[in-house]
């Protein structure tokens, strides 16, 4: 009998082993229920038959509260100490990629979906990150919702499900910075 995705990426984040902090990422970049909490709306059927079929849906989910403070550890300088500065370096974008985009998609995507300021934390932590790529990446993607909240769109000429969420998550993301 298995583990619940949840427990699996707990334990993986927990351990001590980038190795393993890197399959944590990969789950919580490529499932959604389970490794992240779904929030139950009219639509959740549609979206477990989406996962269930290929592709995972993000947009209903949101980290789960324990795992937030084990992905901010990753971020942190005491990281690149212990396991080197190559690893942090991966373990910094793999942050970006795999836990802040899918979350910050999410809030843009999904009128429901409100800022989680736990992953506006990590966010932050990675603004500030010792390597100038993992910053670079950082900033640009707090510069993409910025201009995504001044347009009021997703993309050209589709409007925001809810630009006032857009909007909540730049301010975090300034005042955090």
């Amino acid at each position: 009998r298995g583990a619940p995705l949840r427990e699996v990426v707990g334990g993986l984040l927990a351990a001590e082993d980038p190795l393993r902090h890197l399959a944590a990422m990969g789950i919580l970049a490529n499932a959604a229920a389970g490794a992240r909490e779904v929030r139950p709306d009219g639509e959740a059927l549609s979206h477990a038959q989406r996962e269930l079929l290929g592709g995972s849906f993000h947009a209903n989910a949101r980290l789960w509260p324990e795992h937030a403070p084990l992905l901010q550890r990753l971020a942190r300088p005491a990281y690149a100490q212990a396991h080197g500065s190559a690893v942090a370096r991966l373990v910094g974008r793999r942050l970006l990629v795999d836990v802040l985009l899918p979350d910050f998609s999410a809030v843009a995507s999904n009128g429901l979906r409100e800022p989680d300021p736990e992953v506006v934390a990590l966010h932050a932590l990675l603004e500030r990150s010792p390597f100038d790529e993992v910053r670079r990446l950082a900033r640009d993607v707090r510069a993409g919702y910025a201009a995504m909240a001044d347009s009021g769109e997703l993309a050209a000429g589709q409007p925001l499900p809810n630009a006032e969420h857009v909007r909540e998550l730049v301010e975090l993301l300034d005042e955090a910075a």
